[in-house]
């Protein structure tokens, strides 16, 4: 299974969305959820994490109490963001790898992909540039392991014709909602 994580702002609140779904064909989700969070942190680019992080642990908490059967059984989370960020020769963590850390420090190992609609600074240097559908914008896409190809294919071949796969859209639909 494959779990899709989203937030969006409005004044200072974040709504957090989950979209649980079968694999990379699914055109319909198994179960989704929303939950809403006070944001924290301002805005600061390349910081998402600080306004983003707090939702999505609260939301992949009560997940994992109340559907470990499917959280067992789910091998990889994609996040609209980098995994890793880069500026020139920076290098720094992007809210997947804060999310990775999150799972390990709750003794939970799993794949993170992370699903970026636009670039930061050079991360087009550290990321896979996908095209989808007729769109002649990418989508930047990064994974936890290194294996930067395998979330190039899957992303590639998720469901549907457009830009944005069925799964990410709906996840982001959700968390636009207030």
């Amino acid at each position: 299974m494959i779990l899709a994580l989203d937030s969006y702002y409005k004044d200072d609140i974040c709504n957090t969305s989950l979209v649980l779904f079968e694999n990379e064909k699914s055109s319909e989700p198994i179960y989704t959820d929303t939950i809403y969070t006070k944001v924290t942190s301002d805005y600061i680019p390349g910081e998402f994490y600080k306004r983003e992080l707090p939702g999505i642990e609260k939301i992949l908490t009560k997940f994992i109490e109340e559907h470990f059967d499917w959280w067992d059984k789910t091998y990889i989370i994609i996040t609209d963001s980098f995994v890793t960020l880069k500026n020139g020769c920076d290098e720094w963590k992007g809210l997947g790898s804060y999310l990775k850390e999150y799972l390990k420090s709750i003794d939970y190992n799993k794949v993170i992909y992370g699903v970026a609609k636009t670039n930061f600074c050079d991360c087009d240097k550290i990321s896979e540039v996908i095209y989808r559908g007729k769109s002649k914008t990418p989508l930047y896409v990064q994974s936890s392991t290194l294996d930067n190809i395998g979330v190039r294919f899957m992303i590639q071949n998720m469901h549907g014709e457009y830009r944005i796969p069925t799964m990410l859209k709906l996840v982001d639909q959700l968390s636009r909602k207030f």
